[in-house]
């Protein structure tokens, strides 16, 4: 059994615990992280991008503030195999201004499956 005096110690030692992570969880370091850019080549005068816009080397720094690439996965099948409906499932890179107008939609290689047991 913990004495007294090595329960308040114990005590206080978790509650400064626990104040330095609320303490590191709000400081100012983790607010400014910006997760909305993204790296792209730009070529210089008014070539092709990655992402597939044309520019002029004036408006470089628009362009990187208005696309947004956004991930999401579109059913492409689905079958029934053995008693179980498998869908497969195509990631696509989406890029998107900020309206959330499609800009360009870029097939990925990464698939997902995800089967289902059929009831009749």
């Amino acid at each position: 059994m913990i004495s007294k005096a090595g329960s308040i110690i114990f005590t206080a030692s978790f509650l400064l615990f626990i104040l330095g992570i609320i303490a590191y969880l709000d400081s100012e370091h983790l607010k400014h992280v910006d997760t909305t850019n993204f790296s792209m080549s730009v070529a210089a005068g008014n070539e092709e991008t990655e992402a597939g816009l044309f520019h002029s080397s004036s408006d470089e720094g628009d362009i990187m503030q208005n696309i947004v690439p956004i991930y999401e996965y579109k059913l492409i099948d689905s079958t029934v195999i053995e008693g179980y409906r498998v869908e497969t499932y195509r990631e696509y890179e989406i890029f998107k201004n900020k309206q959330g107008k499609v800009i360009k939609s870029i097939p990925t290689s990464n698939y997902d499956y995800i089967r289902y047991m059929v009831y009749d």
